[in-house]
């Protein structure tokens, strides 16, 4: 591995990075006040990466349980669909991630559980949309209507 940094001694700012590194490369959030400016940074590290993919992952995962959570306990089937398919596209999203971000990455026995993970929710709440439907039928059919 070999690397060049170029840095202005006048102003201490690096003026040009050459590098050919394979890895795990994003974009830290908000630099703190008095830090040096972080643009972007590589992983190598394989254990290293698996450890901030997982964290990234199970961040993300916490924040789509509650939403799950507020769907599924929900009574008001009207705000209940729109809510469902807004998490569903989420569930889309973090496989879409899993599958074509992480996939490198990650071990296959660790990204077949997650997946999995997110298949399960995915079908309870595939589960929740068709009563949802066959109930909205129902009261149609009750009240005289037809589709």
């Amino acid at each position: 591995m070999s690397y060049v940094i170029k840095k202005d001694k006048k102003t201490k700012e690096i003026v040009a990075m050459e590098y050919e590194i394979h890895g795990y490369k994003f974009t830290p959030k908000g630099n703190r006040k008095g830090s040096l400016e972080v643009k972007s940074i590589t992983i190598i590290e394989p254990s290293m990466i698996e450890k901030v993919l997982l964290s990234k992952f199970s961040h993300r995962y916490k924040k789509l349980m509650n939403m799950v959570y507020l769907v599924l306990n929900s009574d008001d089937d009207d705000e209940t669909s729109g809510a469902l398919t807004i998490v569903l596209d989420e569930i889309a999203k973090m496989k879409s991630l899993l599958l074509h971000k992480y996939y490198t990455f990650l071990k296959k026995e660790k990204l077949k559980e997650l997946l999995s993970r997110l298949e399960i929710i995915e079908m309870e709440l595939k589960k929740k949309e068709m009563e949802i439907y066959y109930k909205s039928r129902l009261i149609d059919v009750s009240k005289g209507h037809s589709r």
